[in-house]
């Protein structure tokens, strides 16, 4: 589920919340939840859990091509859901800003 609120002038906004729940899921040689459609020949055992993710973004729009964003998320695991980018934790926040131009 997400939100996008663009008012009259430069700045918009963006929120979402994200559930990925996995039943049996298959797991790979590290341990590491498969996403869905995954090759799952190689797995290793399965487990079930869920990955809750709350993110959001503001954006400032200088022109029609370019534009400055800060966005940020954070995931929660719950159960048997390991993603490896945690390392071993069960939950991460990302920050991040940059520019974007249109080409």
């Amino acid at each position: 589920m997400s939100l996008k609120i663009a008012p009259p002038g430069a700045f918009d906004y963006e929120i979402g919340y994200q559930i990925m729940k996995a039943g049996n899921a298959a797991f790979n040689a590290d341990g590491n939840t498969l996403n869905a459609y995954a090759d799952v020949s190689t797995a290793t055992a399965s487990g079930s859990g869920r990955k809750n993710t709350l993110y959001g973004s503001v954006f400032y729009h200088v022109s029609k091509r370019t534009e400055f964003y800060v966005a940020a998320d954070y995931m929660k695991l719950k159960d048997q859901y390991i993603v490896g980018s945690t390392n071993g934790h069960n939950s991460q926040t990302e920050f991040g800003v940059g520019m974007r131009t249109r080409f």
